[in-house]
């Protein structure tokens, strides 16, 4: 699982969940959170998804 930072990506500022929220939520839930942190994973994502992200954004 993966979630996008409170920071700017590429020109693109994101509404991001909070850490503690991850812990809290998911904890209680029976998960465990081995690593809550930046990563280097990649991932490819056509125009198109960087075009709806965009468009989500804006409307929220």
């Amino acid at each position: 699982m993966f979630e996008f930072s409170p920071d700017n990506v590429n020109g693109l500022q994101w509404t991001a969940i909070p850490a503690d929220n991850f812990e809290r939520v998911l904890g209680a839930s029976g998960w465990r959170i081995d690593y809550l942190g930046s990563t280097t994973y990649q991932a490819r994502f056509l125009k198109e998804t960087f075009d709806a992200m965009k468009t989500f954004a804006s409307e929220h």
